[in-house]
């Protein structure tokens, strides 16, 4: 037998040569099989070198591993009549038409009950019918979707051809680092200023540093973090050239009718500025509920009592009062809870007052102890850094008497006291 065999399938319609480690095992092994030649994948693992930029602004090059997928030709045989083929069937089709063509295959060629194979045939040919079209559906969808990113390719394709000068001289300037005179998205270089004799954490127009934290409202319950030390500026930036060009955002030089955008803080604006306490409604809801909590035990100790009279007398199971109990003592409970909520509020409030006198005292002293002169765009700086300051101590003050005004409408037990409740059970949060 040679190395050749009559392969009827799909892929190939010739002769074609046949592996020695598929060859087939019998003379009469050809007749009744035909060679399948299908192609497979397989996924590879690969190493290229790819482009970055470290945290420092420097490029560089480093190693990752990619998966492709490879091609691979597949050999085997199958019966000539396509009955050893379950699992494409099965990937084709149902279990009913599977169950129903195994039944028709497999009948006895001497039963002759023409009605019901002609009834399986039947159900066999709709059901083929309704899979061809859902079939047929999808792979319509398939190539209208292809034709759609074909489409878009060749558009693309077609507009870099004919853009082919700009495209290669875009990519001779950034291979050179040269700036694009035209770009949009263009970033100056920060400004900086000579290190002065102070503390590194110690910055003067920092506010809007996402490292420097102060107290909120929204963080209250946090504790004070430290300020990171922050370092001096670089003799290499300082002497850095910054030639502006056409197009692209100048240098910022300091003006004195128009201070550069770079030393003025974010939020010194007024009119932009949000406020800390733009929640204030969330501390009168919790003061609300702990009105309510008071007089809520109010009304337990009253229905307690009533309860505890009618128990004596036998009226009331001891249930009931067990449960009248229960609700006043459920009740205190509550209200401990929220006082020791109102309690910490007001801390954080008086906290907020304290850090934002600190910092005008701050930026004061910073003022006082630089022994350079202040050009006029820092000194424009500094004051809008300081209006910030105290319209931050103002808020902050205004937050906390309006807490201390709305603590004081909460009604205290001592107002409807019981003969028989004791000092000890009167409301501490009036008291600070």
């Amino acid at each position: 037998m040679t190395g050749t065999l009559d392969a009827g399938s799909r892929n190939s319609g010739n002769r074609q040569s046949v592996p020695a480690s598929v060859a087939p095992p019998a003379s009469d092994f050809a007749a009744n099989h035909r060679l399948v030649v299908e192609t497979s994948y397989r996924e590879e693992a690969y190493p290229v070198t790819v482009p970055y930029t470290g945290e420092s602004g420097r490029r560089s090059t480093k190693m990752e591993t990619r998966t492709r997928r490879v091609p691979v030709t597949v050999h085997r045989w199958v019966p000539v009549d396509g009955s050893a083929e379950p699992d494409q069937m099965r990937a084709y089709h149902d279990e009913r038409i599977l169950m129903l063509a195994g039944q028709l295959r497999d009948k006895p060629s001497s039963d002759s009950d023409s009605k019901e194979e002609e009834a399986k045939l039947s159900e066999l040919r709709k059901r083929l019918d309704a899979e061809f079209v859902r079939m047929h559906e999808r792979q319509a969808a398939e190539i209208e979707a292809t034709q759609k990113r074909l489409s878009a390719v060749k558009e693309v394709h077609e507009k870099r051809g004919e853009n082919q000068s700009q495209i290669v001289q875009r990519r001779i300037d950034q291979l050179l680092g040269r700036r694009d005179p035209l770009d949009w998205n263009y970033r100056s270089p920060a400004v900086v200023t000579p290190p002065a004799p102070q503390p590194p954490s110690a910055a003067v127009w920092s506010a809007d540093s996402p490292n420097q934290r102060f107290p909120t409202f929204e963080n209250r319950f946090q504790a004070p973090q430290p300020l990171p030390p922050q370092p001096y500026p670089s003799t290499s930036a300082l002497l850095q050239p910054r030639e502006p060009s056409f197009g692209s955002a100048a240098f910022p030089t300091p003006n004195v009718y128009q201070p550069p955008a770079a030393l003025i803080p974010k939020e010194a604006s007024e009119a932009t500025e949000p406020s800390r306490f733009g929640n204030v409604n969330e501390v009168f809801e919790v003061i609300a509920k702990a009105s309510e909590a008071e007089l809520t035990i109010q009304s337990t100790k009253v229905r307690m009592d009533e309860v505890a009279e009618l128990y004596k007398k036998g009226a009331l199971p001891q249930t009931e009062l067990r449960k009248a109990t229960l609700e006043h003592e459920t009740a205190r409970k509550r209200s401990a809870v929220l006082q020791l909520q109102l309690q910490s509020i007001r801390r954080a409030l008086a906290r907020e007052v304290e850090n934002a006198e600190r910092r005008l005292e701050d930026i004061a002293e910073q003022h006082e102890s630089r022994e350079s002169p202040l050009t006029a765009a820092e000194e424009i700086a500094i004051q809008l850094e300081s209006r910030r300051a105290n319209s931050a101590m103002e808020a902050a003050k205004d937050a906390l008497t309006q807490f201390d005004e709305a603590m004081r409408l909460i009604p205290s037990r001592d107002e409807v006291q019981q003969p028989n409740e004791t000092p000890e059970e009167l409301n501490p949060i009036t008291t600070y």
